[in-house]
């Protein structure tokens, strides 16, 4: 008996349409998609359910600056109480603007968590970005999995360096997650993320000799829950 709808797409092409929506589909991959949407019905209503749950994110959200202390507090974690105290202002330490509070409305943040099945326990994430854009990394931490999943847009290291990707538990001492990943990659976080900071330290070519960041910190965010 036929029903009275299209009939559901394939599975896994609840991700294929939500990126489509969010214009992260580029060249050939974008191409094939919108040739299978003239004859697939089920794909068509697949993307217009997307288009209606994502248009809420184009919503404008005023940047919020995070307290002093926030700042402070994730430097003497990095290099100890004297460097919260000596640490300029300006320069990598530039990188603090908007609240954690508003990186869930992110559309890249939203691609990213739509193909994350959450499991059990709650969804972290976070959004690590430059002061100026170059370098953003999407990070949705998957309790089913206890991979932390990465996405990292844009932003090459300088010549004979590269980015360490480090959690900051609180209270804690940065961890490394290892190099940051080109493109997609995973990390395995050696305990629960709640409540910690993600930071992106520039240090030689294989990543820091010492198991402690020590180039500079070029963007750090605080994972939270969604």
């Amino acid at each position: 008996m036929s029903g009275s709808g299209p009939a559901a797409p394939p599975d896994g092409e609840a991700p294929l349409a939500a990126e489509h929506a969010l214009r992260l589909l580029e060249g050939e991959d974008r191409a094939a998609f919108e040739r299978r949407l003239r004859d697939e019905p089920a794909l068509r209503a697949e993307l217009a359910a997307w288009e209606a749950r994502l248009a809420p994110l184009a919503e404008e959200i005023a940047e919020v600056a995070p307290p002093a202390r926030v700042k402070r507090a994730v430097e003497a974690r990095l290099f100890g109480p004297a460097a919260a105290v000596a640490a300029p202002g300006g320069g990598a330490w530039a990188f603090w603007r908007g609240a954690a509070a508003a990186l869930a409305a992110t559309a890249g943040l939203a691609a990213l968590l739509i193909a994350t099945d959450p499991g059990p326990g709650p969804m972290l994430a976070a959004q690590i970005e430059t002061e100026d854009g170059a370098l953003r990394v999407l990070a949705v931490y998957d309790p089913a999995t206890r991979r932390l999943r990465l996405t990292r847009l844009g932003g090459a290291a300088p010549a004979g360096r590269t980015y360490e990707l480090w959690a900051i538990p609180p209270g804690g001492q940065p961890v490394s997650l290892g190099l940051l990943p080109g493109g997609r990659g995973e990390a395995a976080p050696p305990g629960a993320l709640g409540g910690a900071v993600l930071a992106i330290s520039e240090e030689p070519e294989g990543g820091s000799p010492t198991g402690a960041p020590t180039g500079p910190v070029v963007a750090t965010a605080e994972v939270v829950e969604l």
